[in-house]
């Protein structure tokens, strides 16, 4: 396998292990469990709550519903993936150093994924075929070029005013809501329309 190894995959946060990384896996996790909920957990890293965003919006992008359970330790993970029978996607990078982070991806039954079920997740990361939100497979479509400047209608964020949404608070990050996702930021201070 390329991706994942015997314990899912690891690496450098945000170096090695990026938010679109862990977006892809989870779109490809959701792709091929095939069920309609899932659960998404994290340790205490830093890193956790960014990449346990990504993991949700992969998995809500390909139609599922998913169980924020926010910093639990990974027994409890597998516990609740079995209890509830839905697979889970776990960000932790277990005895690492804390710069890094990775994905651990358990199933339905509370043990980690066979090589087989990683294999076949391995293979939609790689191509990028992931089902959408009605369940339909797409495949990665080739990328345009983005239209003139001089087009009225589009709307853009110039470089010089991009700027990141507010940080929200640990607490108010891991509430869940409908299909698990996060509040919406209350503010778009320092956000420009061009």
């Amino acid at each position: 396998m390329k991706v994942f190894g015997s314990s899912g995959t690891r690496g450098v946060a945000i170096t090695d292990l990026t938010p679109e990384f862990v977006l892809r896996v989870a779109k490809a996790a959701g792709t091929v469990w095939g069920t309609d909920r899932a659960a998404v957990a994290t340790d205490t890293r830093e890193t956790g709550q960014l990449f346990a965003d990504a993991a949700a919006a992969g998995l809500a992008s390909v139609g599922l519903d998913v169980d924020r359970l926010g910093e639990t330790p990974t027994p409890a993970v597998s516990h609740y993936c079995e209890t509830a029978g839905v697979p889970g996607i776990l960000l932790t990078a277990s005895h690492n150093p804390p710069e890094y982070n990775g994905v651990k991806l358990i199933g339905s039954d509370g043990i980690e994924l066979s090589v087989d079920s990683l294999e076949r997740i391995e293979e939609h990361v790689l191509t990028e075929e992931f089902d959408d939100a009605t369940g339909r497979r797409s495949a990665k479509q080739p990328q345009s070029r983005p239209p003139p400047a001089s087009t009225s209608s589009r709307c853009s964020v110039p470089s010089t005013a991009r700027k990141s949404p507010p940080p929200t608070s640990p607490s108010r990050s891991t509430l869940p809501t409908a299909r698990g996702r996060s509040p919406a930021p209350s503010s778009t201070a320092g956000w420009a329309v061009a």
